[in-house]
């Protein structure tokens, strides 16, 4: 799964960057380019486009963690998501796209 994220937040802006793992409270984001990541405990609006749908579902969240993933094999950072209840519905959309994916 890899769907478009917009990321905003004080000192930050990604634009392009992708949702590489999601879950109820949380997603997993690999901005593209090398710009700075935003610092640990930095607080985003996270907009994220399911399948890459011009409507997106946003959520607030806060940067926990930064660095390379060994797991998705890039850099990144993983996100706290604050009020997680439309998030559940991305896990579910994900879990269900993934199933889809194996045939």
């Amino acid at each position: 799964m890899r769907w478009p994220i917009h990321a905003t937040g004080t000192g930050s802006h990604l634009i392009d960057a992708e949702v590489c793992d999601i879950s109820s409270n949380g997603v997993f984001v690999h901005p593209y380019g090398d710009e700075p990541l935003p610092v640990i405990g930095s607080r985003l609006m996270l907009t994220v486009f399911p399948h890459g749908a011009g409507q997106g579902v946003s959520a607030v969240g806060i940067v926990r963690w930064t660095g390379p993933s060994r797991t998705h094999g890039c850099r990144g950072l993983g996100i706290l998501v604050e009020r997680s209840g439309p998030f559940a519905r991305l896990e579910r959309l994900a879990a269900d796209e993934a199933a889809s994916s194996l045939g």
